[in-house]
């Protein structure tokens, strides 16, 4: 189950956006064997980013998405938060030529995929996540 909270205000985000934002996770979720888990999703603007990455990581500048684990064990039915900052969403979607519709999905798999252990640390690795990604995204028939 996905869980949305919008901490802000936005003509940008549309209920068509955010049930495609849930619908992404729970994509990213089932490839990676975790359906059925929780996910909550927050969009926050990019002063509250900035507070979470300075706080959470120790860089004082905004980024685009966050994921923070919060599950105890295995068998815990929460998994943890993404948070997705809309300003950095509506930029990035802008920079790369394509809708925010996909760039907030993109957003949400990519951190829902940290959220089950998924990272890009090693070039091998961000080839796997990306492949993941993209693949979810096919599904959902917003591919590139």
């Amino acid at each position: 189950m996905v869980k949305t909270a919008v901490l802000l205000d936005s003509a940008e985000l549309t209920p068509g956006l955010l049930l495609l934002t849930e619908r992404a996770v729970e994509s990213a979720l089932s490839v990676s064997g975790q359906g059925g888990k929780e996910v909550s999703v927050a969009v926050v603007d990019d002063l509250r980013m900035r507070e979470l990455n300075r706080t959470y990581r120790h860089l004082d500048k905004t980024t685009d998405v966050l994921s923070f684990v919060l599950a105890d064990s295995p068998q815990d039915p929460l998994l943890g938060e993404v948070v997705i900052s809309l300003p950095r969403a509506i930029e990035q979607a802008e920079r790369f030529g394509h809708s925010l519709l996909r760039e907030m999905a993109f957003l949400a798999v990519h951190g829902t995929l940290h959220l089950c252990g998924h990272d890009h640390e090693t070039a091998a690795a961000e080839r796997e996540m990306t492949r993941r990604a993209e693949a979810v995204l096919q599904g959902l028939g917003i591919g590139r």
